[in-house]
């Protein structure tokens, strides 16, 4: 709605090209998830036997922003919009292979 008003969308293109990066991204990293298929965010299975909470503040060390998957009612799973600059997707892979790096 805010768009519409604005006369600005959001670059829908860039938010696939994102969830495809992000895509390999985690399976590279044995992060299992079900790709999303309408919404801009994953949710993905907590790896490396962390809990929800340990995982996202070992992903914070790395400067990886996400959320636990508690605070949505699912405990074990975290969220991570990708509905960002595709530069942010794109910086961030070398931050989720050193993270994967420390725990697989």
């Amino acid at each position: 709605v805010a768009g519409a008003l604005t006369g600005t969308l959001p670059d829908t293109e860039a938010y696939r090209r994102n969830r495809e990066r992000l895509l390999k991204i985690f399976s590279k990293c044995g992060i299992e998830f079900v790709p999303p298929e309408g919404a801009f965010y994953f949710f993905p299975k907590t790896p490396w036997g962390l809990g929800d909470e340990d995982f996202v503040l070992a992903a914070r060390e790395e400067k990886i922003l996400v959320v636990p998957g508690g605070g949505f009612g699912a405990p074990g799973h975290f969220r991570v919009a990708f509905c960002v600059d595709p530069v942010v997707v794109e910086r961030s892979e070398e931050a989720w292979m050193r993270l994967a790096g420390r725990f697989s």
